[in-house]
């Protein structure tokens, strides 16, 4: 068995997401993409997990693969939150010079 998920029977796999490493945001937004490829539920395990249940639509038939697949999309998601805290200023700034120079960026650069 695959440490990243677990089958719960024939037509359903878990993802277990530990609260501490991946917002609920990234949760919500990697279970997203994988809502044409297969049936998607959030379930609250305890109070730092969430379990995501992958269930087969008609012509799915390897979940494993999907599960695998959202576990990389869950990073992904989780990484751009990152950098949009880190670094959602800036574009912001960047995006507001290009379409209204101000004269004074310097006041509100936030480091």
């Amino acid at each position: 068995m695959d440490t990243f998920f677990r089958r719960l029977d024939d037509n359903t796999i878990a993802v277990e997401v530990a609260e501490n490493l991946y917002n609920k945001e990234a949760i919500q937004a990697a279970s997203h993409r994988f809502k044409d490829r297969c049936h998607i539920h959030l379930k609250r395990q305890s109070e730092t997990v969430v379990a995501v249940l992958f269930s087969a639509k008609s012509g799915t038939s390897d979940l494993e693969a999907l599960a695998q697949e959202f576990c990389t999309e869950l990073l992904d998601q989780q990484v751009r939150m990152n950098v949009e805290k880190a670094c959602g200023n800036m574009r912001d700034l960047i995006v507001k010079q290009a379409f209204a120079p101000v004269d004074d960026i310097g006041a509100e650069i936030r480091l």
